[in-house]
């Protein structure tokens, strides 16, 4: 429907090692046309505070590291369960007093959704690098191949299988069951 559309905010929290960090997203989209959405997301990393130390192991001082990411991004309904997107992204990283720094990078990914199912290949955190100061980073860039299954009212299997260009491999399997449309 042209003009429909939705905003949703989240939090999450991320605890490796007892680094923890609080992760704040908002997202919102709305349709142009009947075939078009356009949206925004911004993310937020609140990470903790830590200590700044000299070449003695002295407490010089603290620095609160700082992660935002900023997309934009459009999805494209093609025909009869067939759609595309583009994502694009910049992202801010400072990690240290010494290492800042931001890269840009994009997702596509191409899906179709049949009556009860859908599946897509995407690629994600293509073509950008980030440099700190010392040297340009790749991007954890990866090809995707996703799907979801809802065989019963309220219940989706869903999974996932992703090749990071570095050479690893990972893959998730999931499943989602609501209640009465609340819970």
């Amino acid at each position: 429907c042209p003009g429909a559309g939705a905003v949703s905010a989240g939090a999450g929290i991320l605890d490796p090692g007892g680094a923890s960090s609080t992760v704040v997203s908002v997202n919102g989209y709305t349709a142009i046309g009947n075939n078009f959405v356009m949206g925004v997301e911004v993310r937020d990393f609140l990470d903790r505070p830590y200590n700044v130390t000299d070449n003695m192991g002295g407490v010089t001082g603290t620095f609160k590291p700082y992660d935002l990411l900023l997309s934009l991004y459009g999805a494209l309904s093609i025909t009869g369960g067939v759609s595309a997107g583009l994502k694009v992204t910049n992202l801010t990283s400072d990690i240290s007093p010494k290492a800042k720094g931001s890269a840009f990078c994009a997702d596509l990914w191409v899906q179709y959704k049949g009556s009860g199912w859908s599946a897509s290949v995407e690629g994600r955190n293509l073509g950008g690098k980030i440099n700190y100061g010392g040297g340009e980073y790749a991007l954890p860039a990866l090809a995707a191949v996703c799907g979801d299954w809802s065989p019963l009212k309220g219940l989706t299997v869903a999974a996932e299988a992703d090749y990071l260009f570095s050479g690893a491999f990972m893959a998730g399997l999931g499943a989602e069951y609501c209640f009465a449309d609340i819970a």
